[in-house]
């Protein structure tokens, strides 16, 4: 998996999957533009943790994109790798423990080798293994490195407190997918009959 290739090292995890009626194909062609804003949950959290910046910087707020992967993008998750139709590979990095949380840009292919003491690195991917045709199995994993001791100790305490809403906020979005996806196989049985 391209996941153990950015991080085959890390302090914490997280991992969820559900069954999807669909070929890996379709799933991986709708993964980037599955619309987020569908879930209550997933709204919900992310006006949460925008609230501690809203407060902190009123004049300073981030555009207004929607919740795709494509706008998760442009919010800072770096492109890691695809390997299409099986696997997306996203990265980010950051003091994830601040109010406002301190998320730095760097190219993909420096994601790697990345180690700066102050930060931690996440990768996330989805992962499609097929098991029949027509069946599959969307699994995202999410994993957590932080570089040294101290930045490990600023992280847990952070981690212990938003892994149950990570967490949900995964399962949600694997419902989102698989609800995409066999929609978009029925659209293609629709078509077929038409």
């Amino acid at each position: 998996m391209l996941l153990s290739e950015f991080m085959p090292r890390y302090q914490f995890r997280e991992f969820h999957q559900i069954p999807v009626d669909s070929d890996p194909e379709v799933i991986f062609q709708t993964l980037p533009d599955m619309d987020l804003r569908r879930s209550f949950p997933i709204r919900a959290l992310f006006r949460l943790r925008e609230l501690p910046g809203k407060i902190i910087k009123p004049h300073n707020q981030a555009p207004d994109f929607g919740y795709t992967l494509r706008d998760m993008i442009r919010l800072g998750f770096i492109p890691l790798a695809e390997d299409p139709p099986h696997e997306i590979c996203l990265g980010l990095v950051g003091r994830f423990w601040r109010p406002v949380p301190d998320i730095i840009q760097i190219p993909g292919h420096e994601f790697k080798d990345f180690d700066d003491p102050g930060y931690a690195k996440v990768v996330m991917n989805f992962h499609i293994p097929s098991l029949e045709p027509g069946k599959c199995r969307l699994t995202t994993e999410t994993r957590i490195w932080c570089p040294n001791a101290k930045t490990q100790a600023r992280f847990r305490p952070y981690w212990t407190i938003i892994r149950p809403f990570s967490g949900l906020i995964r399962r949600e979005m694997l419902k989102i997918a698989k609800q995409t996806a066999e929609a978009a196989n029925s659209m293609k049985g629709i078509r077929r009959c038409s």
